[in-house]
């Protein structure tokens, strides 16, 4: 056996390996060294000082570990964030919403009020064909308030009626026909077909709440009479 060989040998006690074309100087300096430390340890603990294990270099599996612990409590957290945001958005959703729903049932409020509203005229009928009627059921409506029926009287030309706005717009909206004479090109009166409205208004100021029992009771009176 060569010098080389025993030196690889004892290389190998030592726990030092080398490549097959390393140097056999370089094999003695490292083996040298080794012993040395050996030698320095072991008086070392024989004087009763103790050697701390190196710290164990952590595997693949253990650092893939860590690393996808890291990452899910990551994950975990921004899923939080975003279901925060989500029930907020939702929140946010359903106030605006609702907001939207009150805005709407206030403007149908609105528009019942409206419609409702009841204005004091003195009616005067054109319409040739009612001018002996003493009144006529109104009707009218639309999709907020529903369908309104209100007897109109016509014999009112003293204190005037209450109508509501919106059948007081359906009988300002009436019109008929009434025939006129006019000259024809020869010279001869001709009766011609005319479009006009069907009731004249005349508005009044709203009665107070005393001036609305008097009038009742006056009404009540005549009729007794009647």
């Amino acid at each position: 056996m060569t010098n080389r060989d025993l030196l690889l040998s004892e290389a190998g006690k030592l726990g030092l390996t080398f490549a097959k074309n390393a140097k056999t100087e370089t094999i003695q300096k490292a083996v040298d060294k080794a012993n040395i430390e050996a030698t320095e340890e072991k008086a070392f603990i024989d004087a009763g000082g103790s050697v701390e294990p190196a710290e164990a270099v952590p595997t693949i599996e253990e650092i893939t570990d860590q690393i996808e612990k890291k990452f899910a409590a990551k994950f975990e957290m921004e899923k939080a964030k975003m279901q925060a945001n989500m029930e907020v958005n939702i929140a946010t959703k359903d106030d605006k919403a609702g907001a939207q729903r009150a805005t709407i049932g206030q403007a149908k409020l609105r528009a019942r009020k409206e419609a409702l509203k009841l204005i004091r005229v003195v009616i005067t009928v054109k319409d040739p064909a009612k001018q002996s009627w003493e009144g006529e059921i109104i009707s009218a409506g639309n999709d907020v308030i529903g369908e309104v029926k209100k007897f109109i009287p016509y014999m009112n030309a003293e204190e005037g009626y209450h109508i509501p706005q919106i059948i007081l717009n359906v009988l300002k909206d009436k019109e008929c026909t009434v025939f006129v004479n006019r000259k024809g090109a020869d010279g001869k009166m001709l009766k011609k077909a005319k479009q006009i409205k069907a009731y004249a208004f005349e508005y009044l100021e709203p009665l107070t709440p005393d001036e609305l029992t008097e009038l009742g009771r006056s009404q009540t009176d005549r009729q007794a009479l009647d």
